[in-house]
């Protein structure tokens, strides 16, 4: 919790916050939208548990540039996402141009500007629950004030803007503020993989190194004779030690270590908290020479620093290397006690691989779709289709080939879309291949608020067919997260007479009217079609829902004609809406009401004289 309390606290220094930025490794989206992104505009995650107020998230955030980036293999999907925020996977094959399926996207790191100052946040913290709550983490926290280390920060997420093929226009506004920050040096660096500078070791300085990880390679033995070979007297391992005593090194490894002469394997002195503590991992990830302090995400491994293997073989890794001072390392030093070599054993290699699986979807592609909430289409970006198939969350129970995803419409069933973000790519055996989060775009133009009830609707829309009333409510529920005193009933529609047929009728006119008035304004007609509370389509799913309800009751031949008359009204505004855009909405089945009522001729003169008037369809 005391890096939530810092992150708190950075918060408050620098509101209102302009942009946040995070990436990880595995993703808890639930730690991010619950926790993480209600503080960037003073929200509690006690205040978040409908879908309303989510909603009402999403307006707050608006104003303010948040991106997720995450290793498209490591998302937590236990958690669905609530919120339109760009949550966006990365295959880290792509920077190196790799073919390599042991990479990893690894960094761990917060870039948060405000009107109050700019931070970066750099570690080994994942956005996951436990990194937050329970685990032992290593992280440095810097302001960034010198145009160096704002270039660093710049130029590492440009990286990410192009993998994630997302517009860069953001950055430009960064290299505005960059340029008028300090020459100075400010005695740190953000050092990360996915540039050409020195590597880590060179950043570190050289003498003895003592590293904090609670990962190593299979070769740990190896890595440390190269360790030695690039300048290090010393090498000192402080591993995670389980409470059963097993560190993730093999015991033949374990074995070679401690009897080799230039390697010292050290634990913790432990507090009492610490020793109650001792279930839960020791996630951090400290580099420490005499006068080099680095933190973060760079296990003890040839993938994580890059040592002794080729660009294409590395993670993708990322921390701050600061100057150390004496009584820093003497401190850390300090801490340090010998570790009983009775009292640890190693981890078989089949174990440390069970583990490392358990970490990773058995993804092998990644897959980006970004719902456009202006088209109610969607977008894909692959670079795989072949024999490849999708299911989208406005049909889940359908498998859509990826060459067809590329402008299909959501329109039909946009209320899933609303609630479900997730998608999930299939091969030619059936096999899941990807499954991640839609990206969502014209966030602005998304229909998330409509009437519950016809009563609801038709006060709107004599209130005024273009605007909106306070009665609107969210198009969809978050039943299986929601108290029963947070679930909305739904109402039954009644018919009641002439009263009913009177504010019917008007409502109806009054929204034919609106379209006419406007058949020269695209903008208001989308409005009018697609996004309003009291909209075309939502009107229509109201209907709908209308129909389908007395169908399940028994009425009366007097109701049957006020809901023949209802889906009548509704069809004239759609038949003239749809001759005056593109986009077309689909009329209400209204033939098979009137049947039910065993029309006479005179029945079907009248009809008729009613369709020449006012546009009614019938049988």
């Amino acid at each position: 919790m005391k890096l939530y309390q810092q992150y708190n606290k950075i918060i408050e220094a620098i509101k209102p916050i302009e942009l946040a930025w995070f990436t990880t490794f595995n993703l808890d989206v639930e730690l991010v939208e619950r926790f993480l992104l209600p503080r960037l505009v003073d929200k509690e995650p006690a205040e978040l548990k409908t879908a309303e107020e989510y909603e009402v998230l999403n307006q707050d955030l608006k104003e303010i540039n948040v991106k997720v980036w995450y290793d498209y293999r490591a998302l937590n999907l236990g958690s669905p996402k609530r919120t339109t925020m760009d949550f966006i996977s990365i295959d880290p094959r792509y920077f190196y141009n790799s073919a390599s399926k042991d990479i990893v996207f690894h960094p761990k790191v917060i870039f948060l500007k405000g009107k109050g100052g700019t931070y970066l946040i750099c570690g080994s913290a994942n956005l996951s629950i436990a990194a937050w709550s329970t685990n032992k983490e290593g992280v440095l926290i810097r302001a960034i004030n010198t145009r160096e280390n704002a270039g660093e920060v710049i130029s590492f997420f440009e990286n990410l803007y192009d993998a994630g093929r997302v517009e860069k226009s953001d950055l430009e506004i960064l290299r505005q503020w960059r340029n008028k920050l300090s020459r100075e040096s400010s005695g740190w660096t953000f050092f990360h993989s996915l540039n050409n500078s020195p590597s880590l070791f060179e950043r570190l300085g050289k003498g003895s190194l003592t590293t904090w990880s609670p990962y190593f390679s299979k070769d740990t033995t190896g890595l440390v004779e190269k360790l030695l070979h690039a300048g290090y007297s010393k090498i000192t391992l402080v591993p995670d030690i389980a409470a059963s005593g097993k560190i993730r090194i093999t015991p033949d490894e374990l074995k070679a270590l401690q009897q080799h002469d230039a390697v010292s394997i050290l634990r913790h002195k432990e507090t009492h908290e610490t020793h109650n503590d001792r279930a839960h991992i020791t996630h951090a990830k400290v580099w420490l020479t005499e006068d080099r302090l680095g933190i973060g995400s760079w296990n003890c491994s040839y993938r994580a620093t890059g040592l002794g293997v080729s660009p294409q073989e590395r993670n993708v890794e990322a921390g701050i290397i600061t100057s150390g001072s004496k009584s820093t390392f003497n401190a850390l030093q300090g801490s340090l006690l010998p570790v009983n070599a009775k009292l640890i054993e190693g981890t078989s290699e089949s174990e440390l691989e069970e583990e490392w699986d358990k970490m990773l979807n058995p993804y092998t592609m990644d897959c980006k779709v970004i719902a456009n909430w202006e088209r109610f289409t969607y977008d894909l970006l692959s670079d795989e289709t072949e024999g490849l198939t999708m299911v989208l969350p406005d049909r889940p129970g359908e498998r859509v080939p990826l060459k067809e995803i590329a402008g299909r419409s959501f329109r039909e069933n946009y209320k899933k879309v609303l609630k479900d973000k997730t998608y999930t790519v299939y091969n030619f055996e059936d096999k899941p291949v990807f499954s991640g989060f839609l990206i969502e775009t014209g966030t602005h133009k998304r229909p998330a608020y409509g009437y519950a009830t016809l009563f609801d609707l038709f006060d709107s829309l004599l209130d005024n067919p273009a605007g909106e009333t306070s009665r609107k409510v969210c198009q969809y529920s978050l039943l299986e997260h929601e108290d029963e005193q947070y679930q909305i009933e739904k109402p039954v529609i009644l018919y009641q007479g002439n009263d009913s047929y009177y504010m019917m009728f008007v409502a109806f006119q009054k929204l034919y009217d609106a379209i006419e008035q406007n058949q020269y304004n695209q903008k208001k007609l989308d409005d009018i079609g697609f996004r309003l509370p009291g909209s075309l389509i939502k009107t229509a799913d109201l209907v709908k829902e209308s129909l389908a309800s007395i169908e399940e009751e028994k009425i009366n031949d007097d109701q049957y004609v006020y809901f023949y008359f209802l889906a009548a009204e509704l069809n004239r505004c759609i038949t003239r809406f749809n001759t005056l855009v593109e986009a077309q909405i689909p009329c209400v089945e209204v033939e098979y009401l009137f049947s039910k009522l065993n029309p006479s001729a005179q029945d079907h003169a009248f009809l008729k004289k009613l369709k020449d008037e006012f546009g009614y369809s019938f049988a």
